[in-house]
């Protein structure tokens, strides 16, 4: 019995050879496109979840809370390094503390005729194998790094240094490379040192937060945290890239530590002499598996997780297996009724009628079950082209993980039950001699359902359209309407402005292509800085930030002054502290927004005027700073380049200690020649490997979530199109061939080709203007929602609607054209003699 129903469902998908290839493509589309979407958000929702015992793995993230909500947190993830030690011993709870330092500058390696900077070193405690085990290849990870001189290898390290897997005990020549300044500390920090080969590891995965490759000693008295402890509180080298973890003992309550950590904080931090009223400092613990998709920090590692992308990464799977199983339950009703007279002779020959309804049933599960396996190949195809999209390692074996087997069973036989349905209970319960005698089932009923299945298609396809040209539109306001220059032509150069940065400065102005420099603060330039209380004589105290940048960095980014001026050489009190002087506070320009926080009605009016506020220059222990008046020359106009915050307060001043970043503007037509001059006059007066990078990357960093929501849900739209074009495809022709008859008597009456036309046209059109009603109001709803997460975004675009449902009827009426064409041509003659 089982062998005639698969014979039944192979001879029926062989006779419609087109309609099943269009349904099965259609629908193992929509299952790929699904599968690589539930693979790489299951990818991002397991970050650190190999590590054993991760559950009791936290990294210590300090804290910035405001009491008022208005205002934001600051969250970091860097920690000083000291802070370890004092909690080890304040803290039974704490099995073990592992400290991770990156380098700000990639550590030099050789072996042999092998070498390379190698951006992958990190130098870590001894313990840090047992805060984060990862699988051993090789050696005992328990004492691998408890002498100096010892370093850790991944296997991909290990083959490109040595080309084998295990060389244990072999040297390797290590250069921390740490720049100049490191070298006046000491010259350790600049030269070769031999470090052997203690332990051999696996690669840590892609789903990792920590990333690295080799792993130094920390006692080393070359090693990072050396040169931390060499220099003073004040000094350059305080660190913003030291990373705490802990691993509490099991069983221990972690609202208990949390409790102990902020009492710790509390009594070892001093903000009210440091911060404006209405701040503390507090230590929080994160979990490392819920670290990936946790609140962005300060000097993050490795880049976060997004929720919400997630969120709208499974709304686009859900709404293509949703459009996809649509266009598969249509076709498979629309071509249901054609097996009526096949239905008649199965019971007039004596089949029952549950043997007809396992038949159909059957043979739906089946076609499914076809699509599913031509789905997962492709998902197989196409997941190599997404991991080098997405800089991720999602192996294929995941599709093994018995949680998503089930769902995809429980999917493939739920899709097909519901396909089957309608000729299994429908179909099998007619009578034999009625359906025998040529009258075939045509219910108002299934073509009215039809007709629904397909205006849901379309309006997942509208709706879907209207979300990424909305999101594209935001996009593109965000990366230039804020910015007054083109950010593709300015070049961010890090580490360039100290003072013993003078000789490469001076040869940047005399490399061809380059138009002009200024130094700055990186934070100033994002109208971020450091928090300072600020207060016009008898006003309120205002909590604003404040950034250093140099002469000219204002007008070189765009701004003029709305009322005064900017920072001139040939006024004393604006390069206060060029000269070094650190007694009082320099001239000050502001922005709108400062300037409504101090009570100024208009620019003009804070012009003169004397702020008191205390600067504050970044170290270690932060201090109150300098507190005293300042002139305000100039008021800027709001400037921000992140739009989904909210405008800070701004206050910017000319800071030479302060400065972070050069910017450079190149001239557009020269930027390859200027790229290779700027190289060279680093490399000619500099000692180190040069940090650049374009300001359009960055702003690419910023909206990286914003850029992939577009990108993904414009690819899901182009697949609802093409899924619900091929459904449509399917159904005009099944339509045509069923009409065949009418139209040739209509021909008869009278009827013209371009009338004929006309009517099979409206019959499709019809479902997609129906379709706006869905797919309009809720994308208003839903992107308007969305647009709230900006601060400064675009208004909805009423064209933007009209233009997604004018380009789904063209698709729609360009798909079903040819049949409607074909049919109308038929002669009246042919078409009467049909079946």
């Amino acid at each position: 019995m089982l062998s005639n129903y698969v014979a039944a469902a192979v001879r029926n998908l062989l006779r419609n050879r087109t309609h099943a290839a269009i349904n099965l493509f259609g629908l193992a589309l929509g299952f790929a496109a699904a599968l690589l979407i539930v693979l790489f958000v299951r990818d991002e929702y397991s970050y650190d979840r190999f590590f054993p015992g991760y559950r009791d793995v936290y990294l210590l993230t300090p804290t910035r809370d405001p009491i008022d909500r208005r205002l934001l947190a600051e969250r970091w993830d860097f920690s000083l390094p000291d802070l370890a030690a004092k909690l080890i011993l304040q803290s039974p709870q704490i099995a073990s503390v592992a400290r991770i330092m990156t380098a700000d500058y990639p550590t030099h390696i050789r072996h042999g005729q092998v070498e390379a900077d190698e951006t992958g070193f990190l130098w870590v405690d001894p313990s840090f194998f047992r805060v984060m085990p990862p699988k051993s290849l090789a050696g005992d990870l328990q004492t691998a790094l408890a002498t100096p001189d010892s370093v850790v290898l991944t296997r991909t390290a290990a083959r490109k240094y040595f080309g084998r897997d295990k060389p244990l005990g072999e040297m390797l020549e290590v250069n921390p490379a740490m720049g100049s300044d490191a070298a006046k500390v000491s010259t350790a920090f600049n030269t070769s040192h031999p470090m052997r080969v203690t332990a051999i590891i696996d690669d840590l995965p892609s789903n990792s937060y920590v990333k690295g490759d080799v792993f130094g000693s920390s006692l080393a008295a070359y090693s990072a945290f050396a040169l931390y402890d060499f220099t003073a509180d004040q000094g350059p080298f305080r660190t913003q890239s030291n990373y705490t973890f802990i691993r509490l003992r099991p069983g221990t309550p972690v609202q208990q530590m949390q409790q102990a950590l902020s009492a710790f904080a509390t009594h070892n931090s001093d903000t009210s002499t440091v911060y404006p009223p209405g701040f503390t400092i507090g230590l929080h613990l994160t979990p490392i598996g819920e670290l990936h998709l946790s609140p962005p920090g300060v000097s993050s590692m490795s880049p976060r997780g997004d929720r919400t992308l997630l969120a709208a990464l499974i709304a686009i799977a859900v709404l293509v297996i949703t459009s996809a199983s649509f266009n598969f339950v249509t076709l498979m009703t629309a071509r249901a009724g054609q097996r009526a007279i096949e239905t008649g002779v199965r019971k007039a020959a004596g089949a029952l009628r549950r043997q007809l309804i396992m038949q159909f049933l059957g043979e739906a599960v089946i076609y499914v079950a076809l699509a599913m396996v031509l789905a997962v190949a492709l998902t197989e195809l196409l997941l190599p082209q997404v991991n080098s999209v997405l800089k991720q390692k999602i192996a294929s074996n995941d599709l093994g993980d018995p949680a998503l087997l089930g769902a995809l069973l429980v999917t493939t036989v739920g899709l097909g039950l519901m396909a089957g349905a309608y000729p299994a209970f429908v179909l099998s319960a007619y009578r034999p001699a009625v359906v025998l005698k040529g009258t075939l089932v045509q219910g108002a009923t299934g073509g009215i359902v039809r007709r629904a299945l397909v205006a849901l298609q379309f309006a997942i396809m509208i709706g879907l359209g209207i979300a990424a040209a909305t999101i594209w539109r935001q996009t593109l306001f965000s990366l230039n309407n804020q910015l007054r220059v083109d950010d593709s032509s300015i070049l961010l150069i890090e580490d360039a402005c100290g003072p013993s940065d003078r000789a490469f400065r001076e040869r940047l102005a005399t490399v061809p292509g380059v138009a002009k420099a200024a130094c700055a603060s990186e934070a100033a330039i994002f109208n971020g800085g450091m928090i300072v209380s600020a207060q016009v004589q008898g006003g309120p105290e205002t909590i604003m930030v404040s950034g250093a940048v140099d002469y000219g960095a204002l007008e070189f980014y765009g701004l003029r002054p709305l009322a005064g001026r900017f920072f001139d050489h040939n006024h004393g009190d604006d390069g206060r502290l060029v000269e070094g002087e650190t007694a009082g506070n320099p001239s000050i320009v502001i922005n709108e927004a400062a300037m409504r926080g101090l009570g100024f009605s208009s620019p003009s009016q804070a012009i003169g005027k004397m702020v008191i506020w205390n600067r504050r220059r970044w170290s270690a222990k932060p201090t109150p700073g300098t507190i005293g008046p300042s002139e305000i020359i100039g008021v800027s106009p709001d400037f921000v380049l992140d739009t989904r915050r909210e405008l800070y307060r701004q206050i910017v001043y000319v800071d030479p200690a302060s400065f972070s970043v050069l910017s450079v503007r190149l001239i557009g037509s020269q930027i390859p020649e200027a790229l290779a001059g700027v190289d060279a006059a680093w490399s000619q007066t500099m000692h180190t490997r040069i940090n650049r990078r374009f300001l359009s990357q960055t702003l690419q960093h910023i909206y990286a979530d914003v850029l992939l929501q577009g990108k993904a849900i414009t690819l899901g739209a182009g697949l609802a199109g093409v899924i619900a074009a091929l459904g449509l495809f399917g159904l005009s022709a099944h339509s045509a061939e069923q009409r065949t008859k009418e139209i040739g008597i209509r021909k008869t009456m009278g009827a013209s080709r371009g009338d004929i036309l006309r009517m099979l046209l409206w019959q499709f059109a019809k479902p997609i203007l129906c379709a706006n009603l869905i797919a309009w109001p809720a994308a208003i709803y839903l992107m308007h929602h969305w647009l709230q997460g900006f601060v400064h975004h675009v208004s909805l675009n009423p064209m933007i609607f009209v233009g997604a449902s004018t380009v789904a009827l063209v698709i729609a009426l360009a798909t079903v054209a040819g049949h409607a064409l074909l049919v109308a041509r038929t002669h009246p003659a042919a078409a009467l003699r049909y079946e």
